[in-house]
Parts: structure tokens; C-alpha cells; sequence
């Protein structure tokens, strides 16, 4: 998808569109768009942190799904 703001917005739309019963934003700050959150699921490729541990409340459930391999970097250690 990329990590741009229009690409965001693309995926957003096109999830709306096929998930009507989910709510589905394109947010222009992951720290903000963590804030009472439930769930959250890191699917990416990256070898940089893209999620910080400070950033997830305590409730909060996270997949890591894309950290699959040693030199992949999705969260960092305050969140493991």
C-alpha cells in the first residue's frame, strides 16, 4: 500500500467499501490513531520500528505480524 497519506486514504476507501461494518480511518498519526485502541495488527516488511510500545494502552492486544524474522523491526522493545 505504501506509506504515504494518499495511499491511506485509498486503502481506507476501498476497505469501507468492502467491510460496511467496520469503521476504517486513514489517520495521519499512527500515536494518535493508537489512543483506545483495542487491537492493533503490524503487518509490514520494515526493518525500523513502526510502532512504539509507548503508544499501546495497557488493554490493548497487538499482533506483530510482519516481525517474522530477526532483521525485521515492526514494534520496538518497550512494546515486547
Amino acid at each position: 500500500v505504501g506509506r504515504t497519506q494518499e495511499s491511506a486514504d485509498k486503502f481506507a476507501q476501498r476497505t469501507r467499501a468492502k467491510h460496511t461494518d467496520l469503521t476504517v480511518i486513514a489517520s495521519k498519526s499512527l500515536e494518535d490513531t493508537t489512543k483506545g485502541t483495542q487491537i492493533i495488527c503490524t503487518v509490514t516488511s520494515s526493518s525500523t520500528t513502526v510502532l512504539q510500545g509507548a503508544w499501546v494502552e495497557a488493554a490493548c492486544h497487538v499482533n506483530a505480524v510482519g516481525a517474522s524474522i530477526q532483521t525485521m523491526r515492526e514494534v520496538n522493545e518497550d512494546l515486547l
